[in-house]
C-alpha cells in the first residue's frame, strides 16, 4: 500500500479500474534534470505562452475595433491554443505565464460565449 502523496493517486486508479492499465512511478530527477526542466523539453511551454501573448494583445486590438466576427475568431483560436495547454502548477511553467490571463479574457464572455465558440459553423 502505497504511503504519503501517492495514495490519492492509487486510491484514484484502483476506484476507477485503472489499477492493471496503470503504472506510478515517482522520481526526483529525470535524466539529471529539474521537474521545470523536464516539463520545457516535454511541451513547448516558451510557444505557447508567446501564442497566449499574441492573443491578449489581439484582443486589445479587437476591443478597439468593436467587430463581432473577429471576436469569434479571437475565442476559436484560444480554444485550439488551451487545447494543447498541459495545465501545469505555476511552479513548472515559464515566468509570466499568459495563459491564466488569456483564459480569464475568455470568460468575461460568459457561457454563452464558449458554446458559440464551439459550435460555431463556417
Amino acid at each position: 500500500m502505497p504511503a504519503g502523496k501517492s495514495k490519492p493517486l492509487h486510491d484514484l486508479i484502483n476506484g476507477e479500474g485503472y489499477k492493471d492499465n496503470v503504472w506510478v512511478v515517482t522520481a526526483k530527477r529525470v535524466l539529471g534534470l529539474e521537474n521545470r526542466e523536464v516539463c520545457m523539453k516535454s511541451w513547448n511551454l516558451n510557444t505557447i505562452n508567446g501564442l497566449y501573448e499574441k492573443l491578449l494583445l489581439a484582443r486589445i486590438q479587437i476591443k478597439n475595433l468593436g467587430k463581432a466576427k473577429l471576436y469569434d475568431e479571437w475565442k476559436s483560436y484560444f480554444l485550439a491554443l488551451n487545447n494543447i495547454d498541459p495545465y501545469l502548477p505555476m511552479e513548472l511553467l515559464p515566468e509570466n505565464w499568459n495563459g491564466a490571463k488569456c483564459e480569464a479574457e475568455f470568460h468575461k464572455w460568459g457561457f454563452p460565449s464558449l458554446i458559440s465558440a464551439i459550435f460555431k459553423h463556417k
